[in-house]
């Protein structure tokens, strides 16, 4: 669906729409993600909560899953499939995202593309063990 006109943010009107060009897509859904790979885990994380937008070629993603880091300070990941599969990307840089445990038993957590699994790798070092939940965003622009 192709949307033009008029919308108002905090009182201030705007047409939408980039140059002139109206937006060709906006839309949102939900989805569960599958599983393509783990590292230091216990077992595939569990996900809920997983939400995605599109508003033209880019897609905003967020969602929680909860986490069992079996090993401390070791390299751990869960790499997920997207919400919009077969995209092949060639560089990391091509997904982009941060997350955060709400247990804050880790450091940071990077989200980037996965470019031999075509999904996004969620990779982060444990300080400690245990089920932790994470919260997270990351987003990616459609070739």
């Amino acid at each position: 669906a192709t949307v033009t006109g008029n919308v108002t943010f905090n009182g201030t009107s705007n047409t939408i729409g980039l140059g002139g060009t109206p937006l060709a897509v906006i839309s949102t859904a939900t989805w569960t993600p599958v599983s393509l790979s783990t590292a230091n885990l216990d077992a595939v994380c569990s996900f809920s909560n997983q939400h995605a937008t599109r508003v033209g070629n880019l897609v905003t993603v967020f969602g929680t899953m909860d986490c069992n880091a079996t090993t401390t300070l070791t390299s751990t990941h869960q790499a997920i499939s997207l919400p919009t599969p077969g995209l092949n990307f060639t560089s990391e840089p091509q997904v982009a995202g941060a997350g955060s445990f709400l247990e804050d038993v880790t450091g940071n957590v990077t989200i980037t593309a996965s470019t031999t699994l075509d999904g996004a790798i969620f990779r982060w070092k444990p300080t400690g063990v245990g089920n932790t939940t994470l919260s997270y965003t990351f987003g990616y622009i459609i070739p």
